[in-house]
């Protein structure tokens, strides 16, 4: 019963404020989109989000690069760390995948 005078409320909103009947239309199918330009494909194994092949595990520690004479201090300044470049991982189907970072602030 509540759904029926939710709905007649509807319809008395729609007919007192025409801009209401096109806001309520219902949304296009977007299956009925076809493809368009510059839409990338999921190499095998991804997932349709462009999401990769699982958890990425590191290859080796020793295939680290480090910014020279760059180095990140902790908030107390007790400690400091060599600022890391780039690392190398492989997803859970194999891809190599080598993540790069910015180099720390001066």
């Amino acid at each position: 019963m509540a759904q029926t005078e939710l709905q007649k409320a509807i319809d008395k909103l729609v007919q007192r404020e025409p801009g209401w009947k096109e806001f309520l239309k219902p949304a296009p199918d977007a299956s009925a989109i076809g493809p368009s330009i510059g839409v990338g494909k999921p190499k095998g194994g991804q997932s349709a989000a462009g999401g990769g092949g699982g958890d990425l595990t590191e290859r080796s520690f020793a295939e680290r690069v480090y910014y020279a004479n760059k180095y990140i201090k902790s908030s107390d300044g007790l400690f400091s760390f060599q600022a890391l470049k780039s690392a190398t991982f492989t997803d859970g189907t194999g891809a190599v995948i080598k993540i790069t970072f910015q180099p720390p602030p001066q």
